[in-house]
């Protein structure tokens, strides 16, 4: 009787055996099944989705059956130009992230080195392949001791971003022709416009009410206009006047 027992024993031991390697083999293939199988991007515009994938390890290639969606929101949401993003989780395990990116408003050269600056005064390093278009250059400031992806609202600094507010409000055609905004290391500030041949001396001061008076001054008649483009400058440092020069400046 002993003997029948411990055969019976050792059976039901061998089948309990058997069903957990199965259950763990199926749970396996179960896992694998729910696991992503891809990530894609929209509303991408700073870099493309295959460099936003590259970066973020979340290519095709670098895709395993360990990926979960928190660390694909973590890996984004690290990213120096993503404000905030959105998950999606498809039926057949794609993950569609919907980026929203920082709002660039400038880029600001600090030693030779160019950056981007945010509407919220963040300064972010420029990654290759990046994107920069239309975006004024704002030169000479008063940064010194730049921190990278830290907030840096200088007055000269939000100087600059009041003219670029303005020319934004005023026509978008307009503000993509500020090509410089040259703050002069706290001098006088001057403006360089694309495809015009005078500098735009702005000074201090006022610079929403000057930078509406040169809009006004560029959409006159042809007259006027052919006027100022033979000019050397544009001199609205003054409140009440406006000048033309047609001698080169110097010391800018």
């Amino acid at each position: 009787m002993q003997k029948k027992d411990k055969i019976i024993g050792i059976t039901l031991f061998s089948v309990l055996t058997c069903i957990l390697v199965f259950l763990s083999f199926f749970q396996g293939k179960k896992n694998s099944s729910d696991s992503i199988q891809k990530v894609i991007v929209d509303g991408n515009q700073l870099l493309s989705k295959d460099d936003y994938l590259r970066i973020t390890g979340l290519d095709v290639l670098s895709i395993n059956d360990s990926l979960t969606l928190r660390t694909v929101k973590e890996r984004f949401e690290n990213h120096p130009y993503i404000q905030s993003i959105t998950l999606e989780l498809k039926a057949d395990r794609t993950v569609e992230v919907s980026v929203i990116e920082k709002e660039i408003q400038a880029v600001v050269n600090i030693e030779t080195k160019n950056f981007l600056i945010s509407k919220k005064y963040e300064v972010i390093n420029i990654l290759p392949n990046t994107q920069v278009v239309d975006y004024p250059v704002i030169t000479n400031s008063s940064l010194t001791n730049l921190s990278v992806n830290k907030i840096c609202d200088s007055t000269d600094i939000k100087s600059a971003f009041k003219m670029i507010y303005a020319t934004k409000q005023i026509d978008s055609n307009f503000s993509r022709m500020i090509s410089e905004i040259n703050l002069r290391n706290g001098k006088e500030a001057v403006i360089y416009l694309t495809g015009l041949n005078p500098v735009v001396l702005i000074g201090k001061n006022e610079e929403v009410k000057k930078i509406y008076v040169l809009y006004e001054l560029l959409k006159q008649n042809n007259k006027t206009v052919s006027m100022v483009r033979s000019s050397s400058y544009i001199d609205l440092r003054y409140s009440e006047n406006l000048f033309l020069g047609q001698r080169q400046l110097t010391g800018i």
